[in-house]
């Protein structure tokens, strides 16, 4: 693709064979597209995977809530071994026995608004929640659009310091042959070789960049990748749908989730409030508890009577000895004096309400500005991806003409070896600004919240898996340019 086209006539073959073995990635006959690049990222992005134990962490604190207005059940169980004197009375006696028993209560509150307080504001947390973690996929999306147009973007650099190294060799040797013959001067050699060696050591550096660029792919996903497709040129570069920049604006104030959030975060700040408010109101609560303790071993000692075993007062007397009592109440509370710790929370709690109220409308006012911000990188990636195409048009014809004029005599070998420079700095430049506009766009719709899976889906239509992004096949596509 990006590499420039150089005349057959002063193309070494040898050169390029030469260079091809360079290559240090092998290539496969297909290459991963950016869908099942994403695929990879939602399956294994650490981000995105611990968002999601977020979510569920968070969504519990609505059942928490929601669990202190139900009744509350509990019971005890317990076993005594119990010694009692009584020596106060006129007959002296005491008691060794062991009992077991149970308690069940069972407490209800009927008024308190503190509780119901708390289970509104964690209500809206766990919206919050919710919100945090699909905005969290959409920037998973554009982190995906992003490490994967790094690595085409290291490609491109690549391609053209190939195509670059490959020019200035040719163009190295031709002076040298033109110095031998007596037709040029020794400096025009010299400025070859200055630009040869910069050339080179451009595309040493570019290597290492895709290399790395691969590296830092595998980071998102968790996957090693030696080839990912290339974009097509039949992707299409238009204006965003609606095309007015207030309509996006429009959609961003009811669709950002990071301003849909931060409105959810104001509204249990809120609840926080009114809750740490109601600290001063009564609260009515309803209770009620059973117990039962049954005498299961012992003895009762009565001064001038004897022991008696608890088996004979059984036998004499009945059952087991049991104890048992049923309560029912009915309990208002009103808190008169905490120490301060009451009014202290309320206040506390509103200052935080504050301060919410104020982030929710710094939000708001950095939504506007990235949204507009967003929609005139894209309107200005569309008018930049035009020009850039029109100059390696331009560019192309001025290498053309001082290669010419340089044959006659006319041009002299700096301007030669500048206008290729500029050729293949205008063919890296275009396709920047191709991958400036996509990344443009995805960031208009994340603003927007209108991004999703579909939006890679469509852009994964032009994806090129026959054409991957390595350097062997950047020598490829240089070698098959000069046939």
């Amino acid at each position: 693709m990006l590499p420039a086209r150089l005349k057959p006539s002063l193309f070494k073959a040898s050169k390029l064979s030469a260079l091809i073995t360079l290559a240090s990635l092998s290539i496969g006959s297909f290459g991963d597209n950016i869908y099942q690049v994403y695929q990879d990222a939602v399956a294994n992005d650490p981000i995105i995977r611990a968002a999601a134990a977020t979510l569920r962490a968070e969504q519990e604190l609505k059942n928490v809530a929601f669990g202190r207005m139900l009744p509350q059940v509990g019971i005890e169980f317990n076993y005594i071994d119990s010694t009692e004197d009584n020596t106060p009375v006129a007959a002296q006696s005491s008691t060794e026995q062991t009992s077991n028993g149970y308690n069940i209560g069972i407490t209800q509150n009927i008024l308190d608004l503190s509780v119901w307080y708390q289970f509104k504001s964690a209500s809206e947390l766990s919206e919050q929640a919710e919100l945090d973690f699909r905005s969290n996929e959409q920037k998973l999306i554009t982190r995906t659009v992003e490490s994967y147009f790094k690595v085409l973007r290291a490609y491109d650099n690549l391609a053209s310091s190939l195509a670059e190294e490959a020019a200035f060799q040719q163009q190295l040797d031709q002076t040298q042959q033109r110095f031998d013959v007596g037709l040029v001067a020794i400096t025009d050699v010299n400025e070859s070789q200055a630009a040869y060696d910069l050339a080179k050591v451009n595309r040493l550096a570019n290597q290492g960049i895709l290399q790395t660029t691969y590296e830092n792919l595998t980071l998102l996903t968790g996957k090693v990748y030696s080839h990912i497709s290339l974009v097509s040129d039949d992707l299409p570069i238009r204006d965003p749908i609606p095309a007015d920049r207030k309509s996006w604006v429009e959609m961003s104030a009811k669709g950002n989730l990071e301003l849909l959030s931060a409105e959810y975060a104001t509204n249990a700040a809120k609840y926080k409030y009114k809750q740490a408010a109601s600290g001063h109101l009564p609260t009515v609560g309803l209770t009620y508890n059973q117990s039962e303790r049954n005498i299961t071993d012992g003895q009762i000692s009565v001064l001038g009577q004897g022991t008696i075993d608890i088996d004979d007062y059984e036998t004499t007397y009945g059952d087991t000895p049991a104890f048992g009592t049923k309560t029912v109440s009915l309990s208002l509370k009103l808190p008169l004096f905490t120490g301060g710790s009451t009014s202290a929370n309320r206040r506390r709690a509103f200052a935080q309400y504050d301060s919410a109220q104020e982030q929710l409308s710094g939000t708001q006012r950095s939504v506007i500005q990235t949204t507009r911000a967003n929609h005139i990188a894209v309107q200005t990636q569309i008018q930049t991806v035009a020009a850039r195409k029109q100059a390696i048009t331009s560019s192309q014809s001025a290498v053309d003409a001082i290669e010419a004029g340089y044959q006659v005599g006319t041009r002299n070998i700096v301007d030669v070896l500048n206008a290729q420079r500029n050729l293949y700095n205008a063919q890296r430049d275009y396709a920047n600004a191709r991958y400036d506009y996509i990344e443009a766009m995805f960031e208009l719709k994340l603003s927007a919240g209108l991004l999703s899976a579909g939006d890679i889906q469509t852009l994964n239509q032009f994806m090129m898996v026959d054409k991957p992004a390595t350097e062997q096949a950047a020598l490829e596509a240089l070698n098959q340019a000069n046939q």
